[in-house]
């Protein structure tokens, strides 16, 4: 249900199957992406064959849309969704994941790309995927901002703390002074402020 702290006042959400795990809501441009939660594979919400219904469901709208079936989504460019599948690579021994973008009704938007071995959507954005690491491990803490059609990176950072399609904000360690760091992405202009 939404409900308004305000004025007290609950409306139902419709859409929705009874989940017995509930659903994980994840913010995206205009609303919310629904999942699924991983129910008995709790803790296991990006692990190959754990494919769960994903919705789309706008700010107070009364109603969600069936957007796709995965095993992770991540928040687009206004209107869009990254939807994540995760096969496994004998090879590697790892899940490799293999994403696509659709819009926020369920309709593929372009290919589907394999995401570097290690990585998930954090975000899409307009200039492509801020990946951020499953597990951190040394020698791969940074996000990346990658190029899905050039399949490489064109930046690395350190410490993000938010991110939409268009700005991404991060904050280095720490050595004599603390700053967040802010990078608009249509203009490529970086603000900083420093923090107490």
């Amino acid at each position: 249900v939404w409900f308004w702290p305000a004025t007290g006042q609950v409306t139902r959400i419709g859409g929705l199957p009874p989940q017995r795990s509930g659903y994980q809501f994840t913010r995206a441009a205009g609303g919310w992406a629904v999942q699924a939660g991983p129910g008995a594979q709790a803790g296991c919400g990006s692990c190959a064959g754990s494919q769960r219904a994903v919705y789309f469901l706008a700010d107070s709208g009364r109603s969600a849309t069936r957007a796709g079936l995965a095993d992770a989504v991540a928040p687009g460019v206004p209107g869009t969704l990254w939807l994540t599948s995760y096969r496994p690579d004998a090879a590697a021994r790892t899940a490799a994941g293999v994403a696509r973008e659709v819009s926020i009704a369920g309709r593929q938007l372009g290919p589907q790309f394999r995401l570097p071995a290690g990585y998930l959507i954090e975000q899409g954005t307009s200039r492509g995927l801020l990946l951020a690491p499953v597990a951190a491990q040394a020698g791969m803490i940074a996000d990346k901002l990658w190029d899905p059609a050039a399949r490489q990176a064109s930046r690395t950072f350190d410490g993000v703390i938010a991110a939409s399609a268009t700005q991404i904000a991060w904050s280095p360690s720490c050595v004599a002074r603390c700053r967040v760091q802010v990078l608009n992405l249509a203009t490529g202009r970086r603000a900083s402020a420093e923090l107490p």
